[in-house]
């Protein structure tokens, strides 16, 4: 039959474009505007997955086996169970984070660049990491910061702006003396005093009194009492 005008396909922009484009095997048509189309690559695996009804069918084109290739959803419930929005559980097994092994060289196999953990070892001790060192113990009526031979310096402060401005209270180490001092900066307090405040009757205990002869006062120390005095403790020969 004549193809007549009455007949013949409207001019239509969306029908245009897509004559325009170029078609070939394993490719896919998509829209990239309004009458603007593309192609993609759109393989038989592609396809064979884009057909499976429902996330079962996917799996078995996946060949994914739950339990094998992704964990199931009883065996996440024992390590990182929710529980109206908190987060309890452990990350690792307790087979790996008991033992001394675990505890003494093997936790950078387990940092992946976390700078703080904290692992509940079983043994009764919280150990809390930062960049695969144990930094900080806390044990049976003690809390203690030590890593190795490393030594440790603890800091707390009353203000704290920045590293140019601060004040506050460190305690450190070196190799014969541990020391307490008061440490500030900037917008903290020039003069700092640290106080030994017992309670009540309580006094502040020193080494053991060594009784001595006749001596010669060579100077003094100054030091405040309770109520903020100044008072003068004498050096001897």
């Amino acid at each position: 039959m004549p193809l007549t005008p009455t007949r013949k396909q409207p001019l239509d922009a969306t029908l245009t474009a897509l004559a325009g484009v170029t078609t070939a095997a394993d490719k896919l048509i998509y829209a990239t505007g309004a009458d603007a189309f593309a192609t993609t690559d759109l393989t038989s695996f592609g396809r064979s997955l884009l057909d499976d009804a429902n996330a079962a069918a996917a799996r078995s084109t996946l060949g994914l086996v739950i339990g094998t290739d992704v964990a199931s959803p009883s065996s996440l419930a024992s390590y990182l169970p929710l529980a109206g929005g908190t987060l309890t559980g452990n990350l690792l097994s307790s087979a790996q984070v008991q033992g001394a092994a675990f505890r003494s060289n093997a936790f950078n196999s387990y940092d992946n660049g976390f700078s703080l953990i904290v692992v509940n070892s079983g043994d009764g001790t919280v150990y809390v990491y930062g960049n695969g060192y144990a930094v900080l113990h806390l044990t049976s009526a003690k809390i203690e910061q030590r890593n190795g031979t490393t030594s440790q310096t603890l800091e707390t402060f009353h203000t704290y702006t920045d590293a140019s401005n601060y004040q506050g209270f460190r305690i450190s180490h070196s190799a014969a003396v541990s020391t307490l001092s008061a440490i500030t900066a900037g917008t903290g307090a020039d003069d700092v005093d640290i106080a030994l405040a017992p309670a009540g009757a309580g006094r502040v205990a020193f080494g053991a009194h060594t009784a001595l002869g006749a001596e010669v006062v060579t100077g003094y120390i100054e030091i405040k009492d309770a109520g903020g005095t100044v008072r003068k403790l004498a050096v001897i020969s």
